[in-house]
């Protein structure tokens, strides 16, 4: 899941304060009711397409499920429903996502992921949750340095 940057009291780097004005509107509502609403209208948004580096299809962020150290970065790609493309096509592809697009999101969160498991889904899946009849390729990477490792299970 996407978190909410938290403001941090001055002289107390653990501590969780208010941003400098209040907590807003929907921070005075209720508590978690700003990082619900936040999470709704995110989710609501449509999602980017870009074109995936090597196969040239089309794909879209979908999410981030946080399992720290282990952080899951799931992509739709529409091409994925029927039988045209194979997981040996997309394999560096997903090497290429990991390395160009997820590292670089959750370094920007500042997370420091010791490994990123990139899944392609035909379309978006709950997390968890069985869903045969949508294709989906996994692959798993340590992170070294800024790099992306395949890990061969």
């Amino acid at each position: 899941m996407n978190r909410v940057s938290r403001y941090t009291a001055a002289g107390a780097p653990d501590a969780i304060a208010a941003p400098a004005g209040g907590a807003g509107v929907l921070g005075r509502l209720c508590r978690g009711c700003f990082n619900f609403t936040l999470i709704t209208l995110i989710s609501a948004l449509p999602l980017r397409a870009e074109i995936l580096p090597l196969s040239g299809l089309e794909f879209a962020f979908h999410d981030e499920i946080d399992e720290a150290p282990t952080y899951r970065m799931r992509y739709v790609v529409p091409a994925l429903s029927g039988d045209a493309v194979d997981f040996d096509a997309m394999a560096d592809d997903m090497a290429q996502l990991c390395e160009a697009d997820a590292l670089p999101r959750l370094t920007e969160q500042g997370y420091e992921p010791f490994r990123v498991v990139v899944t392609l889904m035909a379309e978006p899946v709950e997390f968890g949750v069985m869903t045969p009849e949508i294709r989906q390729f996994f692959e798993s990477y340590t992170v070294e340095n800024g790099l992306c490792i395949w890990e061969a299970f």
